[in-house]
C-alpha cells in the first residue's frame, strides 16, 4: 500500500514548515551514510550510500523530542484526515538533508523498511516541505521498482512501514528535505473525503 497526497497542509502551514527546515535555528547532525553500513540489508548495482544531515525531532525510546517537534506535531491530524488513518502511538520522528550530488546519478541510497518487525498497523509518512528532486523509490521483494515518488512542497506519501524504499540523491536541486515518521495505527476502509 503505497498512497500519495498533494496539498497536506493549508498552506500558511506549509510555508511554517518550510521556513523551518531552513532556519538557522533548526540543529542538524551528520551522519556518514543514509543508513549505516551494517544496514545496507539490499544492496544492488545502482546503490550508493551518500551522507547525510538529520534532526531527530521525536524518538519514542530516548522519551525525547526537540523543539521542532511542536511544530511538526499538527501535521498529524491533517495526515489522519487526508489518508483516513488513525495515529496511534509514533514511534520516530526525524528530518532528513540530502545534498546536491552528482556522482549518485543513476543511482539510489540503500533499500530499507522503515521496521524491520513491523506488521500491518506499522506505518510511515514522508513529508516533503519543499520542492526537490531525488525521488523515493518503492521495490518489490525481487528488488524490482513498483513506485517512485518525487519530492514536491507540501505532498505527502504514507506506506506500511515494511515497505522496501530508499530516497535517491538530488541532482538538480542543491539540496532535498523530508520529514519521515514511523508510527502505530489503524488505516480505515472507507476512503477520507
Amino acid at each position: 500500500m503505497i498512497e500519495v497526497v498533494d496539498n497536506l497542509l493549508p498552506k500558511k502551514f506549509a510555508d511554517t514548515l518550510e521556513d523551518s527546515v531552513n532556519s538557522f535555528n533548526l540543529q542538524w547532525y551528520w551522519n556518514d551514510g543514509v543508513v549505516g553500513s551494517h544496514e545496507i540489508l539490499f544492496p544492488t548495482d545502482n546503490t550508493i550510500n551518500v551522507p547525510q544531515f538529520v534532526h531527530n525531532a521525536y524518538l519514542s525510546e530516548f522519551n525525547s523530542s526537540s523543539d521542532f517537534y511542536l511544530k511538526i506535531f499538527p501535521l498529524y491530524y491533517f495526515a489522519e484526515e487526508k489518508f483516513n488513518i488513525d495515529i496511534e502511538q509514533v514511534w520516530r520522528c526525524k528530518v532528513n538533508l540530502l545534498y546536491k550530488n552528482l556522482e549518485a546519478k543513476d543511482k539510489h541510497h540503500p533499500i530499507h523498511r522503515d521496521k524491520r518487525d513491523s506488521n500491518s498497523n506499522s506505518f510511515s509518512i514522508i513529508y516533503y516541505p519543499e520542492d526537490s528532486d531525488g525521488d523515493t523509490l518503492f521495490f518489490d521483494d525481487t528488488l524490482k521498482i513498483v513506485s517512485q515518488v518525487k519530492p514536491k512542497k507540501n505532498r505527502a506519501v504514507l506506506f506500511n512501514s515494511n515497505n522496501l524504499h530508499c530516497s535517491s540523491s538530488p541532482l538538480k536541486h542543491n539540496k532535498r528535505t523530508a520529514i519521515n515518521f514511523v508510527f502505530a495505527g489503524e488505516k480505515n476502509d472507507l476512503p477520507s473525503n
